[in-house]
């Protein structure tokens, strides 16, 4: 897959567009607001509540067999768009118009759009500060960073592997990670603070009376326009070093108006939910990051290894699903794991390619998966000692198949560990040891912790 494929010409030349005199000192907050509705006036540092029509759209794993697809909160039907509509000539977009204020202050607007660095970063510091990196980060009002400082010594240090477990290289795909060394399952291959952080869909903002003259695609288009300048702000924020490293990233997303800086954040975004927060406000925990090596991972539906987020370090931490020898390389998946092939080449086409992995160039993949999600049932009257024989042959079975990411695959493991001793044995102590590298890999714990917080 092409989407850690680095193209220096026209990094270059997307990087030049940005004008370093406009860069916004990290160490402050920034707000937007459309100034056809602000309370107060800028100038004198008034935080201004947006309270217009609001567009929400989803653009991470959108499948391009789809011909619409529905906004987050108008029931708006949106027909996705493969190539920019023209918008009319006489159509201009509202101008973005920004605040500011301390980057310390818990006074917050949770209907505003802020932006911020973490960790916070002084005007002098430079990237050579800083063994971690610095994240540009936009989120939806101020949930995350309320609960983000509210972990005790936050941040904290980035997890580093005991030794350097992974490089980028030339693939079949563009660039792609590989091992470097031999990993062993649930070991950390790499972690690493985001380049940017931001929310996981588009709005669109407009004066009182809403663009009754456009039609949904060309709505669409401006939805694109803005999460652009959006987007910028927070590029031209950053320092140099993080700058370069973000438009070396690919962009599979050249023709359909999404800009130069949101078609990389599209193309390279990992899924980033650093806080666990189960309620209605849920999705304002939820972001879109991208990331300066494990946006380069390439996608299998079977992949062999998997992230999770760490809130206390603002990192996402890469581990193996099963052994991986040096120079193999390593695959994630982009969020389809237990569909039919067909769904899920539906799903990565908006990526730009066509996966090629063991799953979805197997025949008879389909039947098997089908087979492996229907293993933990169980057949009237069948003993225990059946039972747990059938889970010993289905993991054996699932590991030859290479499909370790189906959850189907730690429930089984789970059944082999929690049943009498007798009919295991000594084996107890190896199921044990891969429930173990399963939920590190997933969850980024051992098996008992995990367990202990589901309780």
């Amino acid at each position: 897959m092409k989407r850690g494929f680095l193209n220096t010409a026209k990094a270059n030349k997307a990087e030049a567009k940005l004008e370093p005199k406009q860069v916004i000192p990290g160490s402050r907050h920034a707000f937007f607001f459309d100034e056809t509705i602000r309370d107060g006036d800028p100038e004198d540092g008034a935080i201004v509540q947006l309270s217009l029509f609001e567009f929400l759209l989803s653009f991470l794993h959108i499948g391009a067999d789809s011909n619409e697809v529905e906004s987050g909160n108008t029931g708006v039907r949106v027909p996705l768009c493969k190539k920019s509509e023209k918008l009319p000539s006489e159509f201009k977009l509202p101008k973005l118009n920004i605040s500011f204020t301390d980057a310390g202050t818990e006074n917050v607007n949770d209907h505003m759009a802020i932006l911020t660095t973490i960790p916070p970063r002084g005007p002098n510091e430079t990237w050579a500060d800083s063994q971690d990196g610095w994240s540009e980060c936009m989120f939806h009002g101020g949930y995350l960073k309320r609960a983000l400082f509210s972990i005790p010594g936050f941040p904290t240090a980035v997890p580093k592997p005991p030794v350097v477990r992974h490089h980028i290289g030339p693939s079949a795909y563009g660039l792609g990670m590989f091992a470097a060394v031999d990993i062993e399952p649930g070991d950390l291959i790499v972690a690493e603070r985001p380049l940017l952080v931001f929310p996981p869909y588009g709005f669109a903002r407009w004066p009182k009376g809403g663009p009754t003259e456009l039609s949904p695609a060309q709505t669409l288009q401006v939805t694109y326009m803005q999460q652009e300048e959006r987007l910028k702000i927070c590029v031209e924020r950053m320092l140099p070093e993080a700058r370069k490293k973000f438009f070396a990233l690919f962009n599979s997303h050249l023709e359909d108006g999404s800009g130069p800086i949101f078609g990389i954040a599209r193309t390279n975004a990992i899924k980033f939910a650093p806080v666990n927060e189960d309620s209605e406000k849920s999705h304002m925990y939820t972001s879109a990051a991208v990331f300066d090596a494990i946006s380069r991972a390439n996608h299998s539906c079977c992949p062999n290894a998997r992230y999770t987020a760490n809130a206390s370090s603002f990192s996402l931490s890469l581990r193996a699903l099963r052994s991986i020898k040096a120079g193999e390389q390593i695959f994630i998946n982009y969020g389809v794991t237990s569909e039919p092939t067909a769904k899920r080449r539906s799903v990565l086409l908006p990526y730009g390619f066509s996966c090629t992995c063991a799953l979805c160039t197997d025949p008879s993949s389909d039947a098997l998966l089908t087979l492996i999600l229907e293993s933990l049932k169980t057949k009237p009257g069948q003993r225990i000692d059946q039972i747990i024989n059938d889970s010993m042959n289905w993991v054996k079975v699932i590991e030859d198949a290479k499909m370790e990411h189906v959850v189907t695959y730690f429930l089984h493991l789970v059944r082999l560990v929690g049943c009498p001793l007798e009919y295991v044995g000594k084996a107890r102590a190896i199921y044990e040891k891969k429930c173990d590298a399963w939920t590190m890999a997933t969850h980024g714990m051992p098996y008992k912790a995990y367990i202990a917080v589901q309780k």
